[in-house]
């Protein structure tokens, strides 16, 4: 028997992960997507039973989308914390990030997609009655952009010659943007419960509006001063494409994050400050309406 296995050999970055003699990317994403599924099915289920109140039985998915803000933000904030300014640092140091943070992105990204992106006409896991453009477009950019950061030799392929580290390390610093999110489901769950205006409302607000232009500024240093630069070492008409399509990639999350960050800001100083019993009813979750902060208790039903 031959003891050398054939091995294809990859032609870009998204062959890559594939393509280097391991499918544990690809196992280790099927896993986390089943299990958020299964998730997703359980607080389904504990909805329909009556079982979740009326503030989880708006948003089933919130647990979730915890899990995967929590899960991935802080893995990245550690591993950077950890290793970024260490001058002896290989990629074995960011294994956690390629074992964990991009399979679990990964898998909840394509989840999201199927229970809440699209229409329940076109998915049996749905619970949104039209299509969330805005966020098929934000989901599909990251798992096209962060998928070759799931192995050693897609974040090599796509490191413009600057080695693997480079990539990984790029991967980690954009999914800082997602330590926006328990804040943002904190304010959620405020908007959902408060009566009247309580001074952990403004703090949150304060803290979520300032996180969201820290977001942008990241973006920004990432897009300019990170990738740009290495622009004399793309030679090639695929690694020009990749190279674009990562310019791309930031620049439209950087403009997502600034149309949400305008619509967090929408009705000025005083909106965001302080708490207003909100004027419309609220028939399902969506996420414009929570960054408008259009919610209240009293108006949430039964989908």
């Amino acid at each position: 028997m031959d003891e050398n296995p054939i091995r294809l050999e990859a032609s870009n970055s998204w062959q890559a992960p594939t393509f280097d003699g391991s499918l544990q990317l690809e196992i280790r994403t099927l896993r986390f997507f089943m299990l958020f599924l299964l998730l997703h099915s359980v607080m389904v289920s504990l909805k329909q039973r009556g079982l979740l109140g009326p503030i989880l039985t708006s948003r089933p998915t919130f647990v979730a989308n915890n899990i995967h803000c929590a899960t991935v933000g802080s893995l990245a904030a550690y591993l950077l914390w950890k290793n970024f300014n260490n001058p002896e640092k290989t990629t074995e140091d960011y294994a956690l990030w390629h074992q964990v943070g991009i399979p679990v992105t990964l898998a909840y990204f394509l989840a999201d997609i199927v229970w809440y992106c699209i229409p329940q006409h076109y998915s049996p896991f749905s619970l949104s009655r039209k299509w969330d453009v805005f966020m098929i477009c934000h989901h599909m950019i990251m798992i096209i952009c962060h998928y070759p950061a799931g192995s050693v030799a897609g974040a090599a392929y796509c490191s413009f010659k600057q080695g693997a580290l480079w990539s990984l390390e790029l991967s980690c610093l954009g999914y800082l943007c997602e330590l926006t999110n328990p804040l943002m489901n904190y304010r959620w769950w405020l908007l959902q419960t408060l009566d009247k205006h309580r001074v952990d409302f403004m703090i949150v607000q304060l803290l979520l509006a300032a996180s969201f232009v820290a977001r942008v500024f990241l973006l920004s240093g990432l897009a300019f001063f990170y990738v740009l630069p290495v622009y004399p070492s793309v030679t090639g008409k695929m690694n020009t494409f990749l190279y674009y399509s990562c310019i791309a990639g930031h620049l439209i999350i950087l403009l997502l994050s600034c149309y949400w960050l305008k619509v967090l800001l929408k009705g000025g100083l005083s909106n965001v400050l302080y708490f207003k019993p909100p004027k419309k009813k609220m028939k399902a979750y969506s996420f414009r309406s929570d960054m408008e902060g259009d919610h209240s208790k009293e108006n949430l039903k039964k989908e």
